[in-house]
């Protein structure tokens, strides 16, 4: 507890603090915001806003001015502003037209910077432009490092050396095969080769190290470097043996001058403007026989990134550009830790076709698909998806008996009353585990034995279950203590609708952050806990978040919890961690007749955070309603819930119109009819935060705050600065647990 953590927006997404420090200004608009208009909250900044529950602390820079969503006459009604003068607060924003096109970066950029964030379908498209060949298989895997301990100011911490290990195993095998260390700088300049201890133990830390300094500098992330201060650096005593071998088999024994970390770049016309490019090649091979060079991508990863083929095509480009050749150079990619060797081969034009595509797609704005063209892709999938499933899936029904009182009090033994309010009346829980007669009672008086679920008379329930109940001689010994009764009993109105219309309709769901989708969901599910229930997120934080309620309330079994890609490895029966094994499994059941290896016998699904979606998700969410359709031979409910505020994977293909535009685009995958439900009322903060919130927010985002939250009283502040809260109502707010700080 009391822990500092330093996180950006995307990092923190989904999760709380008491206090949020956040820094920024309106420089925003000139790096991450030059699509966007300066009338509207960032979603990027709205999801910073909404992440503390007692205070918020605005920092930006004093020469730089503020967020135009934010001037100072609106701001002063509900935070503190500490220094205003002296440090410059009233810098006037200059206001600037949305920008479109490219705008690219005046330094060069690296190789591998300008394939990070990129859109996976993106990568996808551009990887058929390169072809790929496997030439050395898998080989038994080299164990790597786990995560070592550092000591800080006497404390144990536990950090992760992976970034660190690939470098010292391409240094090692530097200095074994030519002596050299000028992939960590040495020899280069006025850089001279240092002694390099000679027993394994000693020579394993200096690698380590040196790892670690150089990564630290190149990077510029000191940070990197401190926090390995004060371990030995003895976890490549092992590793680095292995490595040297493994890595001298792949040369192999041809006569070639070599060189690791050379440096190249070149230049690139991306559209009327000039992108430079380049990095460090791992290893530059050329043979003594006239041979053109060969391009060696060294990476050390349990499975190879996808990023890897376009990464050495790229620099196989830079090369050729540089050296006046007319093909490209030898490429290839090998991966030390489990032996894969694969050669890539292209075009000059292809690659440098492939560069464009990636820069504009890195540092172009302003080209969202238009609404239309967004539906004609959404129909075209769901056009595909009527003929996905060709096997059928024999119907396994299993007689389930619930029943679920909801508006009668039940008078006990003493002539008091039970109200269902305070009681929960579902039959796992009626009962005394030994006592097995009044089950066989229920089920003879509701006549269940045809096996027609949904077939139950709740009226004659109540009738039947009451005087059951009242037949025994220890009415309250059957009952549930009111702490431990149903979430429902304990919703809101927004909330109990969503709950009480989940069996009828499929649900379109928008919620503010905090305000309780999770305990809907778990709501749902324990309203008719014989109603099968599949939630699918595409967090793995909220689905660990949603499946420890659901545990807590035992109600795991029948709503399965899962990630997109964890479901579809499900499904598939192996491993689906990316999006680009998840488009293979989906190429592949659009080919073939499919039967998933998980049994997919439910009621309804729910599809969570679906403004985070991405096309693969979406292709994914209409084949998983028809094999669940397949399975049961009915079509269950569908419920897509989200905020369409907190879409901030734009940069990565995520739209947040598969959450707001559900109900069009899955009209005709699901035969129900929909409902939308706005959930405005936020649990996480209180009125003055909301308010913050709302008054820089063009529309206005309604964001109602809860008078039970720690932040929603303000602190004292002269007569007459804002209305008495004694009586919990508020018509002007000041210095609300917000403050905006300059420095």
């Amino acid at each position: 507890m009391n822990k500092l953590e330093i996180a950006s927006i995307h990092s923190y997404k989904g999760r709380e603090r008491d206090l949020v420090i956040f820094f920024v200004d309106g420089t925003y608009y000139e790096y991450y915001g030059r699509g966007l208009p300066e009338n509207v909250l960032p979603n990027d900044i709205y999801v910073a806003y909404t992440r503390p529950k007692k205070q918020l602390v605005l920092l930006h820079h004093h020469r730089n001015p503020l967020l135009p969503i934010m001037p100072p006459s609106k701001i002063k009604a509900t935070c503190e502003i500490v220094n205003p003068d002296r440090l410059g607060f009233s810098v006037p924003y200059r206001r600037r037209g949305i920008s479109t096109g490219i705008r690219i970066p005046s330094e060069c950029v690296r190789v591998a910077d300008i394939l990070k964030n990129i859109a996976p379908h993106d990568l996808f498209h551009v990887l058929g432009r390169i072809q790929i060949q496997r030439i050395h298989r898998k080989a038994g895997p080299i164990s790597k490092p786990k995560d070592v301990m550092t000591k800080h100011d006497g404390r144990e911490l536990y950090e992760p050396v992976d970034d660190f290990v690939r470098t010292a195993t391409i240094a090692s095998f530097e200095h074994v095969k030519t002596g050299r260390c000028t992939s960590l700088g040495y020899g280069l300049g006025e850089k001279e080769v240092p002694a390099i201890p000679g027993t394994p133990k000693q020579r394993a830390r200096w690698f380590a190290t040196e790892a670690i300094k150089y990564d630290s500098e190149r990077h510029n992330y000191m940070a990197r470097k401190l926090q390995m201060d004060g371990n030995k650096c003895d976890w490549l005593r092992k590793v680095l043996p292995q490595t040297d071998v493994r890595l001298g088999k792949h040369i192999g024994n041809t006569p070639s001058e070599f060189s690791f970390g050379r440096q190249v770049s070149t230049r690139v016309d991306v559209d009327g403007k000039v992108l430079s490019l380049g990095g460090p090649i791992d290893i530059v091979q050329q043979p003594l026989d006239g041979c053109p060079p060969i391009l060696h991508e060294i990476k050390f990863d349990l499975k190879l990134p996808r990023e890897a083929h376009l990464q050495v095509a790229i620099y196989g480009y830079v090369w050729a550009v540089t050296h006046g050749m007319s093909e490209l150079p030898e490429m290839k990619v090998f991966n030390i830790r489990n032996g894969e060797t694969w050669e890539v081969r292209s075009t000059i034009e292809a690659v440098k076709e492939i560069i464009q595509h990636l820069a504009r797609k890195k540092y172009g704005y302003g080209n969202k698909m238009s609404d239309p063209e967004f539906l004609a892709e959404c129909n075209e999938i769901k056009g595909k998806a009527d003929s996905l499933l060709g096997s059928s899936i024999p119907n396994k029904y299993k007689l389930q008996l619930y029943v679920f009182l909801t508006e009668v009090d039940l008078t006990n033994k003493d002539g008091g009353t039970a109200s269902l309010r305070d009681w929960s009346l579902t039959v796992p829980h009626l009962f005394h585990p030994a006592t097995l007669i009044p089950e066989i009672t229920l089920l003879s008086s509701f006549q269940l034995l045809s096996g027609d679920r949904g077939s139950l008379d709740h009226s004659s329930a109540f009738h039947s279950v009451q005087a059951l109940l009242l037949s025994f001689e220890d009415v309250d010994s059957h009952f549930i203590p009111a702490e431990n009764a149903p979430i429902a009993h304990k919703l809101n109105s927004k909330q109990s609708f969503i709950v009480q219309h989940a069996k009828d309709y499929n649900l379109c769901v928008s919620a503010v952050p905090g305000s309780g989708k999770t305990t809907v969901a778990v709501a749902i599910m324990e309203g008719d806990p014989y109603r099968k229930t599949l939630i699918v997120t595409y967090s793995k934080l909220l689905q660990m978040e949603t499946l420890d309620k659901a545990t807590k309330r035992g109600l795991g079994r029948n709503s399965p919890i899962f990630t997109i890609h964890a479901l579809a490895g499900k499904l598939a029966g192996e491993t689906i961690m990316d999006d680009k094994t998840l488009e293979s499994f989906l190429r592949r059941i659009e080919s073939a007749p499919f039967t998933p290896k998980y049994r997919l016998d439910f009621d309804q699904i729910i599809v969570d955070e679906a403004q985070d979606l991405r096309l693969p998700h979406y292709r994914f969410t209409v084949a998983l309603y028809n094999m669940v359709k397949e399975a049961t031979r009915k079509s269950p409910r569908l419920i897509v819930m989200g905020d369409p505020k907190q879409a901030i994977y734009d940069y990565d293909g995520g739209d947040s119109r598969y959450l707001t535009h559900a109900d069009t685009i899955l009209k005709d995958v699901t035969p129900y009819n929909w409902k939308r439900v706005e959930m405005t009322e936020t649990h996480r903060f209180g009125v003055p935060s909301a308010e913050f919130v709302n008054i820089q927010s063009d529309p206005r985002t309604v964001i109602l705050g809860s008078l039970a939250a720690p932040n929603s009283h303000p602190r004292p502040y002269p007569k007459g600065e804002y209305a008495n809260n004694k009586t919990g109502q508020y018509t002007r707010f000041k210095a609300p647990y917000s403050n905006i700080g300059t420095a």
